[in-house]
């Protein structure tokens, strides 16, 4: 046993939205397949998020979660489309809320990143802000698919906002969420729109970076005006090179992109609309790792003409419609988006793409800051630190850039996330950046997997169990619903656990 962070920052209440955290330990996003085949929650994941919600007043997000078919459709991802996914849904929350915790449906599109064999089997096309692979294997694989990456109308992009976020924002309301993020970060669907790299318009979602940050812009404002800013939150990745993103070698850099995109959102935050009182706590927009929105967001992913390529303004209006569709939904204070300007996952280029990700991620922020200046601000802003690509831990010596600038952007809270676990048990950075303000999360995702108590054992500085990285992906319950608490041991069945398959809620 070593010195416990109860003393630290890290234990102290913080104010997210309308609601006060007893803790600033979030379960980060944590993709582990384990919905049914027709993406419906199911009974291990009751458990899994039951489990992980046992330290009242803590905040947990979800895995991705795909807002239309469209969106992506890889097997085993859980959805927020329909009914019966709003249902399996709700009874996930009603558990977490039984707990005295909070939750947040982080949503997501994939975009170039999607599978052209899947889609092409349900009738969909392969779609991004620009019609640029990911890398050459991609390329090949869409052609043998029969389903080439295109690149999207404008009439689709308004569909995208107002027809598929707001609904996945809406049905997340019912499904009992506190909040919504939106994941804008890794090189999906916003982020590629944000990053010169893989936005390459020349219309209204494109060019500059007011163009190429607009879809993320509108999508706050729209839901900020649904739901309630308070509720939302959007997650980026500035330095991310995750699935073909560039990062600070785009031809625009991070801080000048996400920058504004931070601006921009604190513009909405000065007189926040109330909060609905059903639905999730909040909803995060996931905007990162080279998944749709980050597709639009980045220069390598979108080389549109048209409204939604192009500048970084029309690269960045898919993600801000999204934001103020949602914020107009559910409420801004409900709405979070999750940011990866740094990654090179999945394709996106970072700091090698043609517009740096600071000047790309300083328009989105610096429009997120607008947003909250006049009263929709997000409920937290969630960000991908450098350390990481994607899934994947990078080397001290090959970490670029930072995220230092949006925090001087961005006036609310704000979510870090990434291998702050590397130098446990001391957690030297963790307490660095934890101690620094007093608007500071950190999120977890890896430990979390291992440790349902993670939380306690953060608290009393107790030892961690290892993750198996290995079983992260696997569609059985084993090595998901088997980990004990501190001093605790499970008895199961092994070969009865390799077996059990995820069974529909409904």
């Amino acid at each position: 046993m070593t010195a416990g962070l109860e003393q630290s920052n890290l234990f102290k209440p913080i104010i997210v939205g309308k609601n006060t955290l007893d803790q600033r330990v979030v379960f980060a996003p944590t993709t582990r397949f384990r919905a049914v085949d027709d993406h419906t929650p199911s009974d291990l994941m009751l458990q899994y998020y039951s489990d992980r919600a046992q330290a009242p007043g803590s905040l947990i997000i979800t895995e991705a979660t795909f807002i239309s078919p469209r969106a992506g459709l890889y097997p085993n991802i859980p959805g927020i489309w329909n009914d019966k996914h709003v249902q399996g849904w709700k009874k996930i929350t009603d558990a977490v809320h039984a707990k005295g915790s909070y939750m947040a449906c982080q949503v997501m599109f994939l975009g170039r990143v999607g599978s052209p064999e899947l889609l092409k089997k349900h009738g969909l096309d392969l779609i991004s802000p620009s019609a640029i692979y990911k890398c050459e294997e991609s390329k090949k694989a869409a052609e043998a698919a029969g389903n080439p990456v295109r690149a999207l109308t404008e009439e689709e992009i308004k569909g995208i906002i107002y027809e598929d976020y707001k609904n996945a924002a809406i049905n997340a309301m019912e499904a009992g969420f506190d909040y919504v993020e939106i994941h804008s970060a890794h090189g999906y669907m916003l982020d590629q729109f944000l990053q010169p790299a893989t936005n390459q318009r020349t219309d209204n979602y494109g060019g500059s970076i007011e163009k190429r940050a607009r879809i993320v812009l509108e999508i706050i404002d729209l839901l900020s005006d649904t739901i309630g800013a308070e509720k939302l939150a959007i997650r980026l990745s500035p330095w991310a090179k995750f699935q073909g993103m560039k990062a600070e070698q785009d031809t625009v850099h991070p801080i000048t992109t996400f920058s504004y995109i931070v601006n921009e959102l604190q513009k909405r935050a000065n007189n926040a609309i109330n909060a609905m009182e059903a639905g999730f706590d909040y909803v995060e927009i996931h905007s990162a790792h080279g998944y749709m929105l980050d597709q639009f967001l980045q220069p390598a992913t979108n080389q549109r003409t048209d409204n939604y390529g192009g500048s970084i303004e029309k690269r960045a209006r898919i993600v801000l419609e999204i934001i103020d569709l949602l914020s107009d939904t559910i409420g801004a204070e409900k709405l979070a988006i999750r940011l990866s300007p740094w990654a090179k996952f999945q394709g996106m280029k970072a700091e090698q793409d043609t517009v740096h990700p600071i000047t790309t991620f300083s328009y989105i922020v610096n429009e997120l800051q607008k947003r909250a200046n006049n009263g929709k601000q997000l409920a937290y802003l969630s960000l991908v630190e450098p350390r990481v690509q994607g899934i994947f831990d990078v080397n001290a010596s090959d970490i670029v850039g930072s995220n230092d600038f949006i925090k001087k952007l961005w006036k609310g809270a704000i979510l870090h996330s990434g291998n702050y676990t590397y130098d446990s048990p001391e957690f030297k950075l963790l307490k660095a950046d934890v101690n620094v303000d007093n608007r500071t999360m950190i999120g977890f995702s890896r430990y979390f997997t291992s440790n349902p108590d993670l939380i306690e054992r953060l608290r009393r500085g107790l030892e961690l169990t290892p993750y198996i990285r290995s079983l992260f992906y696997a569609t059985n319950n084993y090595g998901y619903n088997t980990f004990a608490n501190y001093g605790k041991e499970l008895q199961f069945d092994l070969k009865a656990e390799e077996k059990r398959r995820p069974v529909s809620l409904i």
